[in-house]
């Protein structure tokens, strides 16, 4: 009920749970689908799973678990999202749970919400078929702002594949620590900053750890896009990557899209944060940080130059 607060679900040990629709309303609520089954459908239409509170959760732990959730959102005005309109929430695939679903739109009207893929094993989206991803946005309606302070959290092994994946709102953040995101769309790969909307801005990659790993693999079209105030942020650890690491990678085009005053429309971002791998490198050290396929914008270079003068340590 609306008034509801401190709800608990627990389905483990091989049980199997199906339901057509389910809300998360009031607070403090919590489900957890360990070594389980779990079906939120009928045999005819999607069914209805969304957040409509605060600070409740929806963990999924265990490589015994299974998870069937209706797609989320479409070309129609009014998506579904799996956050609906609550904040603080928490979805979480972990302990080498996997979940393979399209994404259309998520935290489209929520803030301080959490989309978390982590351990070994644990795994969001299909290797072999991928599909869409928009976090902070969705399909065709670009404009969130309600979106913001929102995160992505891909870590400690965990793999996150997607076709396309698309970041909006309002200083949301991707962050990838010691795992892996995989892009493969060959029409789009991976925005950080969507489009041209005045509404996405300050919005974060964050690359953390010894390998944290982004590979967009598309070749044929669009590549990895840094606009509207969308930033790429290496912290590179004391001792920092692994031998021949590279940690971004895009085999197609790589773009920090600069400004235009006349339009509002704000340049990617660089932010490379090593003070701790300075310290502690030998004098001549280097690390890659980017590999891209076939071409980098032109300001590229401008953007390392500018952020090597101003953040990097003497």
């Amino acid at each position: 009920g609306d008034n509801a607060s401190c709800a608990y679900l627990d389905v483990s040990n091989g049980a199997d749970f199906k339901c057509t629709s389910l809300e998360f309303y009031g607070n403090s609520s919590t489900a957890t689908v360990d070594n389980a089954s779990f079906t939120c459908k009928d045999g005819t239409k999607d069914g209805t799973f969304l957040f409509k509170g605060a600070d409740s959760a929806f963990i999924v732990k265990g490589t015994g678990s299974s998870l069937t959730l209706p797609g989320f959102g479409s070309n129609n005005s009014k998506p579904l999202d799996l956050f609906g309109a609550g904040h603080r929430q928490l979805f979480s695939l972990e302990d080498g749970a996997k979940w393979n679903c399209r994404i259309y739109a998520m935290a489209t009207n929520t803030s301080h919400s959490v989309f978390r893929v982590t351990g070994s094993g644990s795994t969001f989206g299909s290797e072999t078929s991928p599909q869409d991803f928009y976090f902070g946005t969705c399909y065709n309606q670009w404009a969130m702002p309600n979106s913001w302070s929102n995160r992505v959290e891909i870590l400690d092994g965990a793999v996150f594949n997607s076709s396309r994946f698309i970041l909006g709102g309002h200083a949301n953040e991707v962050i990838v620590s010691n795992a892996t995101l995989n892009v493969a769309n060959d029409s789009v790969g991976l925005r950080i900053g969507y489009q041209t909307d005045e509404q996405a801005e300050g919005n974060r990659l964050i690359l953390r750890g010894t390998t944290p790993a982004v590979r967009v693999t598309n070749t044929t079209n669009y590549r990895c896009v840094f606009t509207q105030g969308g930033t790429l942020r290496y912290e590179i650890p004391a001792e920092g990557y692994a031998a021949d690491f590279v940690p971004l990678t895009c085999l197609k085009d790589f773009a920090m899209v600069e400004g235009d005053v006349t339009t509002g429309k704000l340049p990617g971002k660089l932010e490379i944060a090593c003070d701790d791998w300075a310290d502690a490198a030998e004098p001549g050290t280097k690390l890659t940080l980017l590999r891209a396929g076939t071409k980098l914008s032109n300001n590229f270079k401008n953007y390392v130059k500018n952020t090597v003068a101003s953040t990097l340590p003497e």
